[in-house]
């Protein structure tokens, strides 16, 4: 068993393929106890909706502060939803 001091800059890459799944409500649960261990989520080959799928499913589950970063046009939906 992992100590939990050892999680603390956890961080998690997921790729678009994965998300759908991810944020499925069958692994709502299991997706979420992860998340809450991870100082980032980098999510790479995403088609726009997917990014804006990360971003809700974490403020649906937090009041945290999301921040979403993008470097193109493909990211308005993401930023928007942040």
């Amino acid at each position: 068993q992992l100590k939990s001091s050892l999680l603390i800059n956890f961080g998690l890459i997921i790729e678009g393929d994965a998300i759908s799944h991810f944020v499925h409500p069958d692994l709502d649960a299991y997706a979420w106890k992860l998340i809450q261990k991870c100082r980032s989520i980098i999510c790479c080959r995403c088609n726009p909706l997917q990014k804006s799928e990360i971003v809700k499913f974490v403020k649906k589950h937090t009041t945290e502060i999301v921040l979403s970063i993008g470097d193109g046009g493909n990211d308005v939906n993401m930023i928007k939803a942040s």
